[in-house]
């Protein structure tokens, strides 16, 4: 019986230790899942605080994208600025001027063109001055000018100055994709043209040196052609053209404003319609003074025929009573 109790007795205390030695691990376990969720608590905390370290870092990132933002923009300014600038912007105007003192004013068109640094690439004249009888057989001067294109504007400022602008037509062609296109082109057959040189050099057939040579001739006919091109399109972007048309007149043409309400339109109308009227009434008296030195002649043709008339009615009338009297 004895050995029984003591038996019991060591299992007892076999399992009081281990139950003992469990809970001290829990307790452990517990201690340190504790210890860990408030050290993520405090870094959470030190997250809301401004003055923490993870704070900053932020702020200094937000200052790089902004200072970032501020330099892309800036180069991107520049860029579209170097690019307004590289457009190839061929510009053209036409001007047609009166002008009551014909000499006067194609001596002021000369002044200021020479102001400005252009050159007359065309000029045609026709017309003759006041004759010594006074009778008035007006002039006209057509000028094609080439104006340097950083003067181009106050040219046509200036030049609507020498007299009176009753037509004004300004254009511009932007060629800068074409230009571009073709520079690229020329370059590439530069290239071609230096490895066909190369090659050249190198080959000894004959057969090989007739082809390279052929292609190395049809090369620079091209590269010659695209430069023209260049050079062309070069001279008509820095020298802007402008066609004049200078008129010498008796009295210069009134350039009145369109109006806008409906009275004014209405009496433009009215004023117009008998401005035509006009027109043609005197257009009806001066070919009625046209014709007057004909009119003796117009009135003897006139009698001639009337005259026959009668005589070929009268000569009727009488073969037709014979007739009837032969019946």
């Amino acid at each position: 019986m004895k050995s029984y109790k003591n038996k019991a007795l060591i299992i007892c205390s076999i399992l009081l230790s281990a139950s003992i030695v469990l809970c001290s691990c829990g307790s452990k376990k517990e201690s340190t899942g504790n210890s860990s969720i408030s050290k993520s608590i405090e870094n959470k905390a030190s997250s809301y605080d401004g003055k923490t370290v993870g704070i900053a870092p932020n702020q200094t990132s937000i200052t790089n994208n902004d200072s970032t933002k501020k330099e892309d923009k800036v180069s991107y300014e520049n860029t579209q600025t170097a690019a307004v600038q590289d457009r190839k912007i061929v510009k053209s105007s036409s001007l047609v001027i009166e002008s009551k003192t014909y000499d006067k004013a194609l001596e002021a068109l000369n002044e200021k063109l020479k102001k400005a640094g252009g050159y007359i690439e065309n000029s045609n004249e026709s017309g003759s001055a006041l004759t010594d009888d006074k009778s008035f057989r007006n002039r006209n001067a057509k000028f094609v000018l080439r104006i340097p294109k950083q003067n181009y504007e106050a040219f046509i400022t200036d030049a609507g100055n020498i007299g009176n602008v009753i037509n004004k037509i300004n254009t511009g062609e932007d060629i800068t994709s074409q230009y571009f296109d073709t520079e690229a082109h020329l370059r590439a057959l530069k290239t071609k043209e230096e490895r066909l040189i190369e090659l050249l050099k190198k080959t000894g057939e004959l057969k090989d040196i007739l082809t390279l040579e052929t292609e190395l001739n049809n090369t620079r006919y091209q590269i010659e052609t695209l430069t023209g091109s260049l050079k062309k399109w070069d001279n008509m972007v820095e020298y802007s053209r402008v066609s004049i048309d200078i008129q010498e007149v008796e009295k210069l043409t009134e350039i009145k404003e369109t109006p806008k309400t409906l009275l004014g339109k209405t009496k433009n109308a009215f004023i117009y319609s008998c401005k035509v009227v006009l027109n043609i009434l005197k257009e009806i008296l001066i070919a009625l003074f046209a014709i007057l030195p004909f009119l003796p002649i117009l009135i003897i043709v006139y009698f001639i025929i009337r005259y026959l008339n009668k005589r070929y009615k009268i000569k009727y009338t009488s073969n037709k009573n014979t007739n009837s009297d032969k019946s």
